[in-house]
């Protein structure tokens, strides 16, 4: 009599004997344990954190390079003249100065900056101004347009001198500083930097007070 159900041998592996479940070649045994799935799924995660930290690492080496060069550019004393001998202004009536400053790149690689306003509420950035391009060790002029708003100028203090002073008291409050949008290291964004000259009150701010008011020279 045959029954309706047959009773299957197992061995050790939980297989029939002599009964293949699956068609193809078997999986070897480690593939088969229950850890399999666990420890691959955590060197996938070890992989990927390794990659990710090698990337962090040098995103903050970039940064940090990039940092530096920005730390290395170096602002002169700012000149104001004019151009000509009878005041220019604009459509809006304010007193058009030129600005050259000396822009020196003491990093390691090469820059390009161009001028996109100052410290001074009254006095904007003229249409027009040119980037500078520096290479590494070099300097040049900085040359730029003001339009300056005579009205919104204080009057000239007075303190321009030949020869530094020792006493900080006399010295001017305000600190003049120059706006620059920096390309370097493939990216470009905007820095202030400070302009130097206010021991000898040459700064920015006292010499846009001359200039509106000519007569107190």
């Amino acid at each position: 009599m045959t029954h309706p159900e047959e009773v299957v041998e197992l061995d050790d592996d939980g297989e029939g004997s002599g009964v293949e479940t699956t068609p193809g070649r078997r999986l070897p045994r480690w593939a088969r344990s229950r850890w399999a799935v666990p420890v691959a799924a955590a060197a996938v995660v070890l992989v990927g954190g390794a990659a990710g930290l090698h990337q962090a690492r040098a995103t903050a080496v970039a940064d940090l390079a990039r940092a530096q060069q920005l730390a290395s550019l170096q602002l002169n004393v700012p000149s104001v003249f004019s151009t000509d001998r009878t005041p220019q202004h604009d459509a809006r009536g304010r007193l058009l100065q030129q600005v050259q400053v000396q822009v020196y790149n003491a990093g390691t690689g090469s820059v390009r900056v161009t001028p996109v306003g100052t410290s001074f509420a009254a006095a904007a950035m003229a249409p027009g101004a040119e980037p500078l391009s520096l290479a590494p060790g070099t300097g040049s002029l900085l040359s730029f347009v003001l339009a300056v708003d005579c009205s919104a100028v204080p009057p000239p203090s007075g303190l321009v001198s030949t020869t530094p002073t020792t006493d900080l008291d006399s010295a001017p409050a305000t600190v003049s500083s120059l706006q620059l949008a920096v390309e370097a290291g493939g990216r470009r964004s905007e820095q202030r930097y400070l302009l130097p000259g206010q021991v000898w009150g040459t700064d920015l701010g006292e010499q846009l007070a001359f200039a509106c008011a000519p007569d107190d020279e």
